[in-house]
């Protein structure tokens, strides 16, 4: 009995001295403290394979900014471009081109104008010499049958007859020419109004035969002869009705070559000299031409 007691004595004794041990090695624990949710933190090898759904990302307002940032820089560059391209200056040398067009064309209409007068009074002439001629066939059909003393005046009516005829030809020759320069057939109208200087030297039409051979030389683009001509009429035939155009198309060529002071001079005589006509109004036109051109080259 005293053997089991013992045993049982020894037991709690060592019970007790283990104790203290192993509440040490026991966590220490607030009751009073709520308790926390545990975080759960999952590696990404234990990562489901079923992806789960997310809401759409959108873009940052800062991207949006420079987005329109950008576009307006370009639309900047694209007007600096444009301004750069000097389009007030195209817009001038247009506006000049278009005035000097207009003028052309004014002096083309004119051109055609005068031609066509020219043809009238060509015709009107030629109608005049006809029955000037017929009546004088007729005079000397009546004086055939005269005396002998009205025979005696056959040679002078038989020289003027050969005058008439060949006044006659003179205009026909000079109408022939003149058809063809109205057909625009230039090279043979040419040859036309030579053989007839050459043939009639002297003839009714010579001043207008040398101011057409100028306009054509102008249509070929050949400057020194088309001047040439018109000098000639100008000098040689001071009353004749194509001097004035002889002249504004003198000043013309020296426009066109440069001679910009020296055709504001004559321009401006033609101004003076024949206020009320039509190569005055013309040249007036033409002296605003080289006023504007003067002006879009001085202006910086």
């Amino acid at each position: 009995m005293k053997i089991k007691t013992l045993c049982v004595s020894s037991a709690l004794a060592a019970l007790m001295l283990s104790a203290p041990l192993t509440w040490a090695d026991a966590p220490v624990e607030d009751i009073s403290a709520q308790p926390q949710p545990t975080k759960t933190t999952v590696s990404p090898s234990e990562t489901p394979e079923t992806a789960i759904p997310t809401a759409p990302v959108s873009l940052p307002t800062t991207q949006t900014d420079l987005t329109v940032t950008h576009r307006l820089a370009r639309l900047e560059q694209q007007l600096n471009n444009i301004i750069n391209m000097n389009l007030p200056q195209q817009i001038s040398d247009l506006q000049q081109r278009l005035a000097q067009v207009r003028g052309q064309l004014q002096v083309q209409e004119r051109n055609l104008e005068l031609l066509n007068n020219q043809q009238r009074s060509f015709y009107r002439d030629l109608d005049q010499r006809i029955t000037q001629l017929k009546n004088l066939n007729s005079n000397n059909s009546d004086s055939s049958n005269d005396n002998s003393a009205s025979s005696s005046q056959k040679p002078s009516s038989g020289d003027t007859s050969n005058t008439n005829n060949i006044q006659l030809q003179d205009s026909n020759t000079y109408r022939q020419a003149l058809d063809l320069l109205t057909k625009k057939q230039y090279d043979k109208a040419q040859a036309s109004f030579q053989n007839y200087l050459n043939d009639y030297p002297n003839g009714s039409y010579v001043a207008n035969a040398h101011y057409w051979l100028g306009e054509i030389y102008l249509q070929q683009k050949d400057r020194k002869n088309a001047a040439h001509e018109f000098q000639t009429v100008r000098d040689k035939f001071p009353k004749s009705e194509k001097v004035l155009d002889a002249k504004l198309k003198l000043a013309i060529i020296d426009a066109e070559d440069g001679k910009i002071k020296q055709a504001k001079e004559e321009l401006t005589e033609i101004k003076k000299q024949h206020p009320e006509s039509t190569a005055a109004q013309l040249a007036n036109i033409r002296l605003q031409q080289l006023e504007e051109v003067d002006s879009a080259t001085t202006t910086p």
